[in-house]
């Protein structure tokens, strides 16, 4: 499949709040799911616990190094 052709990792493949489908993909182990506009703060992290192998930190997007980190 993808990993035939150098995919390392899919990158959010559902919409932010599907937690549930991003779950059954992490479970199925095709490939590392990582999420990306699930996690715009650190508070959403928690919620993403056993439900991605990793996540994407775009500091840009959440508002720079030093954002939210109180």
């Amino acid at each position: 499949m993808c990993a035939g052709y150098g995919v390392e990792y899919v990158e959010q493949p559902v919409v932010p709040a599907d937690r549930e489908t991003l779950k059954r993909l992490c479970e199925a182990k095709i490939l590392p799911i990582v999420a990306d506009e699930s996690a715009v703060r650190h508070t959403d992290i928690p919620a993403l616990i056993g439900c991605v192998d990793g996540i994407n930190i775009k500091l840009d997007k959440c508002g720079g190094i030093r954002s939210d980190c109180r």
